[in-house]
Order: C-alpha cells, then sequence, then structure tokens
C-alpha cells in the first residue's frame, strides 16, 4: 500500500531528523551541503523523501540544484569525496551506505529536452520556489518518484504523489506522446512499472497502460524479443529481484500484447 502525506508540517519535521542525521554520518558531505546552499537552491526529488512516510532507511539521495557541473566537481574535490559521473551526466558522491546523485538543474533529463523550462538563478523567492518545484515534480516522469523538496526553505511538492496514494494508479504525468517518445530508458520506464504494480498492487492509468503496449510494440518491431530485452536490463536493478522475474514479467507481457481489442492509434516512434 502507498501511504499518502497527510501532515506536510509533520514530514517536513521527519525530514529534517533524517537528513542532520544523514549529514551527522559524513562530515565531508555535510560541509559539502553547507557550502552548495550558500551559493545555490537545492532539491531532493523521490525516494528518499517516500522512505520517510514508510520509517524507512534510505540507500540513495537525489538532489537538483542550481550549482554547474564543474562548480560541483570543484567542490566536491575540495571536501575529499569519493564520486564518479553518472550515465546521466550527474554527479555521483559514494559516502558509507548511501549514495547521492546530484545534478545541475539544466542536466536534468525533462529540463535538458525542454518538457520543462527553468531560467538559471541561485536564489528565488517564495512564489518562484513554489513554481520551480511544480516543474521539477511535473519533470519527474512518473507520478511515483513526483515528490520535491527544497532543502533549504523546506517547502515541499507531492501532489501528484498523493494523486497515486488515492487513485491507487501508476500515471505518466506528460501525457503527449512525444514527451514518451524523447525519454530513451523505455526498458527502465516498463520494469519500473512492472516493479511497483506486484509490489503494491497498484493499477496503470490509460495513458500509462497506452506507453506500455506501444514501447513493447516498439521493441518487438526492432525485431527483438521483450521479455529477453527486460531480462537484460533486469540486471541492473537489484532491488527488484524480489518482485521481478522472467516468468512474472512474461505474464505481464502477454496480458499487454493482448491487451484491448480496439484498434490502437500509432506512431511513429
Amino acid at each position: 500500500m502507498i501511504k499518502q502525506i497527510n501532515d506536510y508540517k509533520e514530514f517536513k519535521r521527519l525530514f529534517l531528523i533524517k537528513f542532520k542525521n544523514t549529514l551527522k554520518n559524513s562530515p565531508e558531505f555535510e560541509q559539502f551541503i553547507y557550502k552548495l546552499l550558500t551559493y545555490n537552491v537545492a532539491y531532493i526529488v523521490g525516494g528518499y523523501l517516500r522512505d520517510i512516510i514508510n520509517n524507512k532507511s534510505s540507500r540513495d539521495v537525489d538532489i537538483i540544484t542550481s550549482a554547474d557541473k564543474d562548480t560541483l566537481v570543484n567542490q566536491i574535490k575540495s571536501h575529499n569525496l569519493n564520486y564518479k559521473v553518472n550515465r546521466h551526466n550527474g554527479i555521483k558522491i559514494i559516502l558509507n551506505g548511501l549514495e547521492v546523485d546530484i545534478w545541475n538543474i539544466n542536466d536534468n533529463w525533462a529540463f535538458r529536452n525542454k518538457v520543462v523550462k527553468f531560467k538559471t538563478l541561485n536564489s528565488v523567492s517564495d512564489i518562484e520556489d513554489k513554481k520551480l518545484l511544480e516543474k521539477i515534480a511535473n519533470g519527474c516522469f512518473y507520478n511515483y518518484d513526483s515528490i520535491v523538496l527544497n532543502i533549504q526553505t523546506l517547502n515541499l511538492h507531492a501532489q501528484n504523489y498523493n494523486k497515486l496514494a488515492k487513485s491507487n494508479k501508476l500515471d505518466i504525468l506528460q501525457k503527449h506522446y512525444l514527451y514518451q517518445k524523447r525519454n530513451h530508458t523505455i526498458e527502465a520506464n516498463i520494469l519500473r512499472a512492472f516493479y511497483l504494480h506486484i509490489k503494491f498492487n497498484i493499477d496503470f492509468s490509460d495513458n500509462c497502460n497506452r506507453y506500455i503496449k506501444l514501447m513493447l510494440a516498439k521493441i518487438k518491431d526492432e525485431g527483438k524479443d521483450p521479455q529477453q530485452k527486460l531480462g537484460k536490463y533486469l540486471i541492473q536493478y537489484p532491488k527488484y529481484a524480489d518482485y521481478l522475474n522472467e516468468a512474472n514479467i512474461n505474464n505481464l507481457i502477454i496480458k499487454f500484447t493482448q491487451r484491448t481489442n480496439s484498434p490502437q492509434k500509432s506512431f511513429d516512434f
């Protein structure tokens, strides 16, 4: 069951406790964050915040910031943090028991591809901050990941996530197929949907159903077997192993390839 955030004030209190403990466990990272926030804004997105709702420890934290990549690298080096550049042009900081993925906002997929737009800034008014929170939240692919909090102001956007909790339907936030066409992590998106479906027994919105059906057809049209291709990608996501396997992935693929008797509108992907 996916839990809703009902009390924002209590949620922010719990966030402060958790984040202070995270910083306490790594003095170098703590100093890096303080320096980062002196000249830039920074937002935490997704799983780290969801873990607060479920009273779980976190294995990673995703941060989006106004600091450019060169500034981030220089500050990380100056604080002697272990890091590497990740596959999405972000930076992965490796701490004891925690990985931190941090991006300049313009390197975030949704902003880089103009799905949502943003002007460069170092500080924002409260009104601008809330608008930017909404843009970052709406730039997430699924509503499940759409929780965003400003580390400094504690302004929070959780409307999309709460809608999922109420409806029990996984949805893709951007409805236009061109947005979905630009997102190249097709296999990862499908696996994530299957994983969430099995783990939480959630349904898919019409938009999500359509996307999965079209993307499975796209894989097949490329002359590849969807089950085999998803199986190869599954190895990259060990946390899915308790819920996904070849058998249930194949069952879901069959359901989607057999679903709906009505003609489907096709698009040139």
